[in-house]
């Protein structure tokens, strides 16, 4: 049974290294934007700016659900060396940090207030949940139609041990959902599912798929096994 149903507007992605026709560059140049709010912007934010920018029309509202594993990372280690080090910390940088910053920023730059959802999420399945969120969001009628914001940038040094299969490249994902039967999200029990891509962040695969015109995507709740539940996008019609 289809936990959620949606249409698939647009999506975007952003990922050097690993998209064959992404830029060179570690981040965007967000020229849309006025230089005192690209400043203030860290990479990963802007390149979370920069496929939002391309998944929304301009000055429609939207809805966001916004996923991240790990979220501002290198900001939160910056301020934590600052005070053992018994330096001042600054509250724009700390302001910047907490986990739902980048969609408040995106909510001021782009003059739209609608409902936001921040995921914090936890190993394979931040995709999924993003997903069913949106979908709900969608069935509540709350909104017309919502983008799912996917993001992370390789961990500082110190933190790398910890989560050995984080991706060493920046990355973000976009993908703009309104209501509809288009496609189908669904948590299934799949056996003996191929493991092609163990190594990319999950938005990426998706992206891959699409791109692909691929009307199937699973991918194992449990990133240790490819046997068991799944999350499975479905196309139901074109």
């Amino acid at each position: 049974m289809a936990a959620v149903q949606f249409d698939l507007q647009q999506w975007s992605a952003w990922a050097p290294g690993r998209l064959a026709d992404a830029e060179a560059s570690p981040a965007p140049a967000l020229e849309f934007l006025p230089a005192m709010q690209r400043r203030r912007l860290s990479a990963l934010a802007r390149i979370c700016f920069h496929v939002c920018w391309q998944a929304i029309p301009p000055e429609q509202a939207c809805g966001l659900v916004f996923c991240s594993r790990h979220g501002e990372t290198q900001r939160t280690l910056d301020m934590l060396s600052a005070i053992n080090q018994q330096e001042p910390v600054s509250p724009t940088a700390f302001s910047h940090s907490v986990h739902n910053a980048i969609p408040a920023l995106l909510s001021i730059a782009r003059h739209d207030i609608t409902e936001q959802v921040t995921i914090a999420q936890q190993g394979q399945d931040g995709l999924g949940a993003a997903f069913l969120e949106a979908g709900m969001m969608l069935a509540s009628g709350s909104v017309s139609q919502v983008v799912v914001i996917c993001c992370d940038e390789p961990l500082p040094a110190l933190f790398k041990p910890y989560a050995p299969d984080a991706a060493d490249y920046p990355w973000a994902t976009a993908f703009r959902l309104s209501n509809g039967s288009q496609w189908s999200l669904s948590c299934e029990t799949r056996p003996a599912l191929p493991d092609s891509h163990a190594c990319s962040p999950a938005p990426l695969q998706l992206i891959d798929a699409l791109n692909q015109a691929q009307s199937e995507f699973w991918l194992p709740s449990d990133a240790t096994s490819c046997v068991g539940p799944a999350w499975v996008w479905r196309r139901q019609h074109a």
